[in-house]
């Protein structure tokens, strides 16, 4: 059954084998259960937030007088139109780091029982001021290149995609061919200093929630990217039941896996 033909849920009793003779895998395993690290705290990058929210659109609908709690960000919902309260996610780690004037480079790990991955995204965001609320269209939210690249020292590993697409609940995509080349999409901001909820972000009103709500394009295909840059912890997930935006999120996983 092909990847496009079938993003099915899958059964709870499904589990992935690890293939056998994996032992670099194993060994990095290991490396990393002798010394857990746990998730590091450090401090924002201000020019970074900054920058997207100006252009984010949740914050400029904010700053024109609607109620943050209201506005909820990634809905997912079912072909009934009904909310879905869990969604399917990959989940990872990032460090920040500022390259240029105008460009940052995240720096991402996962570190599972069933992936060790790395990849980067590279941002190309130049200053633009704060969006005006009462211009503001929401079908023409400025973006920014959003690029995605595998280390050179990377070794990939295809457990790990298994893993990824059976957490995003899909069937298919362990035969598309890895992608030497990195992935570029247009990113888009919905919102920054958002509060994180199983089924949606709502910008926040208490201190402290630094979760960032990207939209990653290419022509009519999206997925969703969260950032929450006060601790470095990143996920990436599909919209639910839309074929086109697994199709984009499975060329993400074929960069690094």
């Amino acid at each position: 059954m092909g990847f496009l033909d079938a993003f099915k849920k899958k059964s709870a009793s499904v589990s992935v084998q690890r293939p056998g003779g994996d032992s670099t895998h194993e060994k990095k395993v290991e490396a990393r259960d002798s010394e857990p690290a746990p998730l590091p705290s450090r401090p924002i990058d201000a020019e970074l937030l900054k920058r997207l929210g100006n252009i984010a659109a949740a914050n400029t609908l904010v700053r024109g007088g609607q109620d943050p709690e209201r506005l909820l960000l990634a809905l997912n919902l079912d072909r009934d139109g009904k909310i879905d309260g869990d969604r399917p996610t990959m989940r990872f780690r990032f460090d920040v780091q500022r390259t240029g004037p105008d460009q940052w480079r995240l720096t991402a790990g996962i570190d599972d029982a069933v992936a060790y991955c790395r990849f980067s995204m590279g941002l190309d965001l130049p200053e633009i001021p704060a969006m005006d609320p009462a211009t503001f269209d929401m079908s023409k939210c400025l973006g920014f290149p959003l690029t995605f690249s595998m280390p050179a020292d990377h070794e990939r590993s295809p457990l790990a995609r298994s893993a990824f697409l059976l957490a995003w609940r899909v069937e298919g995509g362990m035969d598309s061919p890895s992608l030497e080349s990195s992935l570029t999409v247009d990113g888009s901001v919905m919102g920054v200093e958002l509060t994180r909820l199983d089924y949606a972000y709502v910008p926040t009103v208490q201190p402290n929630q630094h979760w960032v709500l990207l939209k990653c394009l290419r022509g009519e295909q999206s997925f969703w990217l969260g950032l929450d840059l006060s601790v470095g912890a990143g996920e990436v997930f599909p919209r639910r039941g839309e074929v086109e935006s697994y199709t984009l999120a499975l060329d993400l996983l074929c960069t690094f896996t």
